[in-house]
């Protein structure tokens, strides 16, 4: 292993590569190579240079930055080691743990000492998803009799079990762990007996813990249309739909929490979806308010032609609510406020509540139709 570098995770990487790409013949010489007192050299070397990065933040070194992308380096060079492990031979294996030992103590570093600006976005180290995911698991045997056999009861026990038994499909991150562990930690104290509103207590839990998964918000909306089913003339739908958001809206939430972070929030879901249902029920919905078109033709207001779909329209407006771009009461004063004022080229008539609609469930291609207008609007402000 000649002109071994010594540079933290320089020197890591470097004899990971150095056994993927041997010999057979030449794995016992590599091995040999791999002194102890190196790899903890290098851990040490590590563990130094996030201590001095973290004190060099005044002179502009974006640390959270450089702690990220050293956490994700630590994350892909134990992947790495562990597949060695599996696939290597006796002094290849005995390599390879020495190197995941090295690179878990760094891990640990990172986490316990800087765990607070690490993103929840980033996969959780090997070597504490196993010790999460064992506790989690232990956790919620203890306190799943608690949760009710309701249809949302048995939704929300169905992923705990698919969650702790490592079973769910998408990546491990540490905002999913901590998502989770949250989820379970609040099981044992929640009053599951409460019958002071039109929702039920998991349905209550679920709202509180931001749960936006499709099959909760399915379930939602169609508990909510049932109970609004009118069985006689003195109470209109529009009237209990209005109620029943004012009771969802009245629920508790845990802020700066979420269930799944790369869709919409059950908050947004749910009132998006009672603000549509009350306009159709109020006959609101006609494409433009009652003479707003004919006003504007009457002062010779001249309609805007967008080179974009309704599709992609319904996208942009509702990031300009979600980002508070304009102070607006709800995403529904959002689109019946500019809509009316704009056409496609296939659409001339352009209904607010039907394009907002197709905000909830946006294409793929659209989306990315977006992406490149918005990131076109970058390069521009950029040479300004």
């Amino acid at each position: 292993m000649k002109e071994t570098p010594t540079i933290g995770l320089e020197y890591f990487q470097h004899v990971l590569l150095s056994l993927w790409r041997a010999a057979p013949q030449d794995l016992q010489e590599i091995s040999l190579a791999v002194r102890l007192d190196l790899l903890e050299r290098a851990c040490c070397q590590v563990i130094s240079q996030t201590c001095a990065a973290e004190l060099q933040q005044a002179s502009g070194l974006d640390f959270r930055a450089y702690l990220t992308a050293s956490y994700r380096a630590v994350g892909r060079l134990m992947e790495e080691a562990t597949s060695l492990c599996e696939r290597g031979a006796g002094s290849q294996r005995a390599t390879c743990q020495q190197v995941l030992a090295s690179l878990e103590t760094i891990g640990r570093y990172m986490e316990n000492g800087h765990g607070q600006l690490l993103g929840p976005e980033l996969p959780l180290l090997p070597c504490l998803a196993g010790e999460a995911m064992e506790a989690l698991s232990g956790e919620f045997q203890k306190v799943r009799h608690l949760i009710p056999g309701t249809p949302a009861g048995v939704l929300l026990t169905q992923r705990l079990e698919r969650f702790t038994s490592g079973a769910e499909a998408v990546p491990l991150t540490r905002g999913s762990m901590d998502y989770f562990q949250q989820l379970v930690r609040r099981l044992s104290d929640w009053d599951w007996q409460s019958k002071d509103c039109p929702f039920c207590p998991v349905q209550r839990f679920l709202v509180y813990m931001n749960f936006n998964s499709k099959e909760l918000i399915d379930l939602l909306v169609k508990g909510i249309s049932e109970s609004c089913k009118v069985s006689g003339p003195q109470t209109g739908r529009e009237v209990m739909l209005r109620e029943r958001r004012v009771c969802f809206n009245q629920l508790h939430r845990k802020p700066g929490i979420v269930l799944n972070p790369g869709y919409t929030s059950l908050d947004s879901f749910i009132n998006g979806w009672f603000d549509l249902e009350i306009e159709l029920e109020s006959g609101m919905v006609r494409g433009v308010e009652p003479g707003r078109r004919e006003r504007a033709n009457a002062t010779g207001e001249k309609m805007l032609t967008l080179n974009a779909s309704a599709d992609q329209l319904a996208i942009l407006l509702r990031l300009l609510d979600e980002e508070r771009v304009v102070n607006a009461r709800s995403l529904s004063q959002v689109f019946q406020s500019i809509v009316p004022h704009l056409s496609t080229a296939y659409r001339k008539d352009l209904s607010p509540s039907s394009v907002r609609v197709k905000s909830y469930h946006p294409e793929e291609g659209d989306k990315q139709r977006v992406i490149q207008i918005l990131q076109g609007m970058v390069r521009r402000a950029m040479d300004y």
